[in-house]
């Protein structure tokens, strides 16, 4: 009887590490926009398995690329409700849930990538941060992605080049108004459609990074690129906040050590790879590119921008804020 208590006492205890084990397993889903074959894609890649060696396996980020879960507001309600753990895309989405991040994806308002961080960095964004707690949201990191660029199907080295131009653009009306105020006929599409609105004349040119041109094949029919650097090209890791809260402190620390050393890898490489699409292309598919200055399209928008602070599109004094940022 005895030896039944104790083995009955023994297969118990290894049932109850079992059902410990597997309820301290976690599953994450993370959606993005990027393919898989893309170097954002390897990165993102790279991340959730160094999230799942670093915990031997019991923290699992399940990544669905190209958007699988669908577009940008459907993918934030997701992230919201926290059926998505984390979605990578440009910051100024958060404008859905404070208007001011809208700002990050403003052309030509900051100087360069130092004074954008800066900017992100303070107290005053801290503030906005803070805001979208009240969503179930929290940024994780921001990964400098590397520049913007023009995609065109003729010639863009100039404002004046750029006057009519069919130019796709997202659906956010400020980033419409910025734009037809430097004189493009502006074009709202998916960014799934860009590829045969180039090719069939719906749209005759798209902002996106240097990469995207080529992985996301608009290089093919549009031979045409100017390297804007419009603003720094970042992308955030927005998370479901009660789920990062949830998560124990040392899995906390396993994913932010997974993004430092996936941030590392990308800083690393993304110039050769940058250097090398665009020979490729040159070299491949005919394509020319063209660099040049900045500063005739900042000081046409300098002339907009006082007026969006006078309309409360930017909040008033924020421009004064942003030039003491040096």
């Amino acid at each position: 009887m005895k030896k039944n208590i104790v083995l009955f006492s023994i297969v118990f205890m290894l049932l109850l590490v079992v059902a410990s084990n597997s309820l301290a397993k976690v599953e994450w889903v993370c959606s993005s926009k990027f393919p898989m074959n893309s170097m954002r894609g390897q990165y993102i890649s790279m991340i959730a398995d160094k999230v799942k060696e670093l915990s031997d396996g019991d923290f699992v980020i399940e990544v669905f690329p190209s958007e699988t879960l669908g577009g940008t507001q459907s993918t934030l309600d997701q992230l919201q409700s926290g059926d998505i753990n984390l979605y990578l895309e440009g910051l100024s989405y958060m404008e859905r849930f404070n208007p001011n991040f809208a700002m990050f994806s403003f052309p030509f308002l900051f100087e360069d990538m130092d004074q954008w961080m800066k900017f992100f960095n303070s107290e005053k964004v801290a503030e906005w941060k803070k805001s979208l707690r009240e969503y179930n949201l929290a940024i994780l990191h921001i990964q400098a992605n590397g520049f913007k660029v023009m995609v065109t199907t003729k010639p863009v080295i100039s404002l004046e080049d750029l006057q009519g131009l069919k130019l796709r653009m997202w659906p956010a009306v400020n980033v419409e108004k910025i734009w037809s105020y430097l004189g493009a006929n502006v074009i709202i599409t998916k960014y799934a459609d860009v590829y045969e609105g180039l090719r069939t004349g719906l749209i005759e040119g798209v902002t996106c990074p240097l990469d995207a041109a080529f992985d996301m094949s608009f290089a093919e029919v549009g031979k045409y690129i100017l390297h804007t650097d419009e603003y720094p090209y970042t992308v955030a890791w927005m998370m479901n906040a009660p789920a990062y809260e949830e998560l124990s402190e040392e899995y906390q620390g396993f994913l932010d050590e997974a993004v430092q050393i996936g941030s590392k890898w990308l800083n690393a490489n993304i110039a050769a790879q940058y250097e090398e699409k665009l020979v490729d292309g040159i070299e491949k598919l005919g394509v020319r590119y063209t660099r040049v200055s900045r500063k005739e399209w900042r000081e046409k928008l300098w002339e907009l921008y006082p007026k969006f602070e006078e309309e409360g599109i930017l909040e008033e004094g924020i421009l004064d804020y942003i030039s003491s940022l040096e």
